[in-house]
């Protein structure tokens, strides 16, 4: 008993006096907690940034020769939650070494001392490197700078007639040109070298690389032998997004709607073999797997691969179908083909070996059937063309729809065919 009452009379006094002592650590501030982040992240003298050494804690910089040593006006931004002993917009006489120290939230400190001297300015760095739109108000796009590689880069959806005539708008330091210029119109087909020149005549290079993500096939000349009509095979139909939705047919040239996936042909007889296609036409720096240089059995069907300049993929399928029937006048895909009257006739290019004795309208959705009428027009011409004409039968209107044309030959045969069109019912 005696001893517990001796160690209550000494331990006691001793845990007051480290309570006091522990009180006292946290109202001198050394350690009150919150962020301890205290730098000075950038230093500037109009558009010129001084280099900061966190090593050291040095910031020196180049004043431009427009400014007096004695009076140079700085802005500063620092650490979050920090403050400035010289706040962060100020005027310094750095005709001699100034000191600044930071302050962060949990009372720790750090001081940088700022040495700055009248001269050229060194720096050659493009800061930002933009595209702008044709009347130069909004920025198209902000180019990526890979600095380590002196390297300059974009993918975007471009076509041929526009990444020509790109106009930019690079921010460069005080004092520093470019060559091209900052605001200059450039053709980016190609990368292009950029030199920059900074005040002191120190220079630094980069590549600038606007790389297309387009990978379209936009058109494909199939030649065809041992046919009277012309030299080329042209596109009839188009897959869309892997599902057979509808046909859309192409003009007679062979272009595709955006968004083919792929292209089907028409043909009148089974010459097909080893050949290369007559021409094709894909996107700016896109290519070709196999390339259209190379022999393809058009027998079956042929997938191209057109991959884009920034490495997107897609696959066109190219699939030849032989019909007895192939129909020349390629607009009445465009749009609605109004019937106005009983008595109106339309124009019907074909070519075959025989003529067209019967033709119906065959709905795409519903596959009913309405018969039309047909007029002979001119009879076939050199290039085995016959030009006739359609239009309704009396009393039998065509409803509003999307229809495809069956036919009967003078010689028996008959043919669903690839032509479509939209149809309207006779104006009242």
């Amino acid at each position: 008993m005696k001893l517990s009452a001796f160690l209550k009379q000494c331990i006691v006094p001793l845990l007051l006096v480290m309570s006091v002592v522990a009180c006292k650590k946290d109202n001198d501030g050394v350690n009150t907690g919150g962020s301890s982040e205290k730098k000075i992240l950038t230093f500037k003298v109009g558009d010129v940034n001084g280099i900061i050494d966190e090593a050291t804690h040095t910031i020196n910089i180049n004043v431009p020769t427009s400014y007096s040593l004695s009076a140079v006006p700085v802005s500063i931004t620092i650490s979050p939650k920090a403050t400035a002993s010289l706040g962060l917009n100020m005027t310094l006489d750095l005709t001699k070494a100034v000191t600044c120290t930071i302050t962060a939230e949990d009372k720790s400190t750090v001081t940088y001392t700022v040495t700055g001297k009248i001269g050229l300015n060194d720096q050659n760095s493009i800061t930002s490197f933009k595209l702008m739109t044709i009347d130069d108000k909004n920025p198209l796009a902000e180019m990526t700078i890979d600095s380590a590689n002196n390297r300059i880069f974009l993918d975007m959806f471009v076509d041929a007639s526009f990444i020509t005539t790109m106009k930019t708008d690079i921010e460069l330091p005080y004092g520093a040109t470019s060559v091209p210029g900052p605001k200059d119109t450039v053709d980016f087909t190609n990368p292009v070298h950029y030199i920059v020149k900074a005040e002191n005549g120190s220079i630094r290079e980069y590549d600038v690389i606007v790389r297309n993500t387009r990978n379209n096939l936009d058109s494909l000349f199939l030649p065809v032998h041992g046919l009277e009509y012309g030299k080329y095979l042209e596109p009839y139909a188009l897959y869309q997004s892997g599902m057979l939705q509808r046909f859309i047919p192409q003009d007679f040239y062979g272009n595709l709607a955006g968004g083919a996936y792929a292209l089907f042909y028409a043909l009148e007889s089974d010459d097909l073999f080893l050949q290369k296609p007559y021409k094709a036409v894909i996107s700016t720096n896109a290519t070709a797997t196999p390339s259209f240089d190379m022999l393809a059995d058009y027998g079956k069907d042929v997938v191209y691969k057109i991959t884009s300049q920034s490495g997107a993929d897609r696959n066109y399928t190219v699939r030849v179908i032989k019909n007895k029937v192939i129909f020349k006048n390629m607009a009445f895909y465009q749009g609605y083909y109004t019937f106005s009257s009983f008595n109106s006739m339309f124009g019907l290019d074909y070519r075959s070996d025989a003529r067209i004795t019967q033709i119906w309208a065959v709905d795409t959705l519903t596959s009913a059937i309405t018969p039309m009428k047909i007029e002979k027009g001119r009879d076939r011409d050199d290039w085995g063309i016959y030009h006739d004409y359609f239009g309704l039968i009396d009393g039998t209107p065509l409803a509003k729809g999307t229809y495809r044309l069956k036919v009967k030959l003078e010689n028996g045969e008959e043919d669903v065919t690839r032509m479509i069109f939209k149809g309207e019912p006779p104006i009242e």
